[in-house]
């Protein structure tokens, strides 16, 4: 299922694409003002976007089949660089203002995270854990993900190459995850136990985050400088099973759909408030396509009417 996009080969049956080889607009949402821009890697049937820096540099992944090896991807200026780790299925999640790349590549059995200066890749895997992913790194590189033994059911942050624990409590997930991070150390991430949570954290401190409503998911994906939090929920099947995007602020959910779409995934916001994700029309293909957006604003939390609000915020 989509709900893990970034994560490994079966997410791609999810995250595809249809092979068009340069970005294409794609309309305006009426109530928020954005304008959403689709970019297909050429040639692929799978392509995210997973994160995007404040120079606009988008960092990704693709692939040529629904479920088959990734391939990731740096998008500055209209040219895509591809790359990956020994030539494994790899996976670029985050992306910092420096250009470094956060993400994580299938050795073997093993998922191993790395960051990515664009020429070396730096292998960052706990003692002892055979499962590593890494979907965020800050601008003073701190990278958070998941690890584990088996499953990725440790959320982290490693400073310095020092590994802290950010599992939110009680604990005891199927999997849990850090997955973006600001500069103010704020971790944006999610688990999945009895149901799928959204958290934040910060210096110790842990807030759940579920989209109000009737719905079976919450993941909360990126988190960026102004306290936005985005990521994607998913409704319950009496209301379409589908995946909605949302940004959140103050106990306030917006909800962003990519026009016309079936599922819309948020997986990456920068300062400016531009978003990114991915997109699919449940075709039979499983054609997903990466998109990027205008900024949203804060002015757009203001709006009467516009969100859906947390009752337990404070």
């Amino acid at each position: 299922m989509m709900r893990t996009t970034k994560r490994f080969a079966v997410i791609l049956a999810w995250i595809s694409i249809s092979s068009l080889s340069s970005a294409q607009s794609a309309g305006t949402s009426p109530s928020l003002k954005l304008t959403f821009t689709t970019y297909d890697a050429p040639g692929a049937l799978v392509t995210a976007i997973g994160d995007i820096n404040s120079s606009g540099e988008m960092v990704g992944y693709y692939a040529f089949q629904s479920v088959g090896a990734a391939t990731g991807f740096t998008l500055k200026s209209g040219q895509l660089t591809s790359f990956s780790y020994e030539s494994s299925s790899t996976f670029g999640n985050g992306l910092n203002d420096a250009g470094v790349v956060a993400g994580y590549a299938l050795v073997g059995n093993a998922y191993v995270g790395f960051t990515y200066d664009g020429s070396k890749f730096t292998i960052i895997s706990p003692p002892g854990k055979t499962v590593t992913w890494i979907y965020g790194v800050s601008e003073s590189g701190v990278v958070v993900g998941g690890t584990g033994v088996g499953i990725p059911n440790e959320a982290f942050e490693s400073i310095s190459g020092q590994f802290r624990d950010t599992t939110p409590p009680p604990g005891g997930f199927i999997e849990a995850s850090g997955a973006g991070i600001n500069k103010y150390g704020e971790v944006a991430g999610f688990t999945t136990g009895a149901g799928t949570l959204g958290f934040m954290y910060s210096q110790g401190r842990f807030r759940i985050l579920e989209v109000p409503g009737d719905n079976t998911v919450t993941e909360a994906w990126d988190i960026n400088d102004n306290h936005i939090v985005v990521g994607f929920y998913q409704a319950s099947c009496a209301s379409g099973c589908k995946y909605h995007g949302f940004a959140l602020r103050n106990g306030k959910y917006l909800t962003i759909d990519y026009p016309g779409a079936v599922n819309t995934f948020i997986l990456g916001v920068d300062n400016a408030g531009e978003l990114v994700g991915a997109y699919d029309y449940n075709s039979a293909d499983h054609a997903t396509h990466g998109f990027y957006t205008s900024p949203l604003t804060l002015a757009d939390f203001e709006r009467p009417g516009c969100c859906r609000v947390d009752p337990n915020w404070k």
